[in-house]
């Protein structure tokens, strides 16, 4: 083990290091994602993901509270040295979301950023911590939690008003529809990383608003793709993520088709 300080014009940052080389990053850049393909057991030395084409040797794979360094790389079976960067080696369920990445796109300490963001003045995102297990996203200039001491824990960010037709960005809390006329806004897919979050979508104009996801209101698709409120100001629905898809939990003049 040794000690190696790293130091950019956004972070400054001391690590516990494997002995390994620290590429330097020169601008804001993406932690990528996959999950786990098969439980992992304490003791195991590879893990098996669902995508590694975003994966290499000497990275980081971070799965609820535990670094591994990636040692070896056969298909999607990943080698791996447990229970780095002052973290310990522990068991992970199927479907557990992993974190990948270079070792300086994580944080460590007990940083939880809280107000306003931009993007650009970020090393990486989303914001991974690895000594907490906490997980923050930069969305609609604002710090939103997606996880806390490794598992799902939204924390609803501003309220994001729109104008105009168009995409409504995915992000816990609420999204107020406040265009003029009949606005045909759209909803991509959430990601697994998502799964659990909720959106609030309220029209605060009396306008016929549509709702559109493309693989449909409960992965229901294009049967059900489409909400069209029915006009009054309060109309609206609520919508969770899971694996994929959202989940309709409530709705208030919605119809569907």
């Amino acid at each position: 083990m040794r000690f190696r300080l790293i130091v950019s014009t956004l972070t400054l940052a001391l690590f516990v290091l494997w002995p390994a080389a620290m590429p330097t990053l020169q601008a804001q850049a993406t932690i990528n994602g996959t999950y786990l393909s098969s439980a992992v057991t304490t003791a195991a030395n590879r893990v098996i993901v669902a995508s590694a084409s975003t994966i290499a040797v000497g990275q980081i794979l971070f799965v609820d509270r535990e670094a591994m360094e990636v040692t070896s790389i056969t298909s999607t079976t990943i080698g791996v040295r447990r229970g780095g960067y002052g973290t310990a080696a522990a068991a992970h369920a199927s479907g557990g979301y992993v974190f990948t990445g270079p070792a300086n796109y994580f944080g460590a300490g007990n940083e939880a950023p809280a107000g306003a963001c931009t993007t650009t003045n970020e090393t990486a995102l989303p914001k991974v911590n690895l000594a907490s297990g906490d997980v923050y996203q930069c969305t609609n200039s604002t710090w939103v939690r997606y996880r806390q001491g490794g598992l799902p824990a939204f924390t609803p960010g501003t309220p994001a008003s729109y104008t105009a037709s168009g995409a409504i960005t995915v992000a816990p809390g609420i999204s107020l529809l406040s265009v003029t006329g009949a606005g045909a806004m759209t909803l991509v897919a959430p990601s697994r990383l998502q799964d659990g979050m909720v959106m609030e979508i309220t029209s605060t104009t009396a306008q016929a608003h549509t709702i559109t996801i493309t693989a449909g209101f409960n992965g229901g698709g294009s049967d059900v793709d489409v909400c069209t409120l029915g006009g009054a100001i309060g109309n609206g629905v609520i919508i969770r993520a899971y694996q994929g898809n959202w989940y309709l939990i409530a709705a208030r003049a919605c119809t569907l088709g």
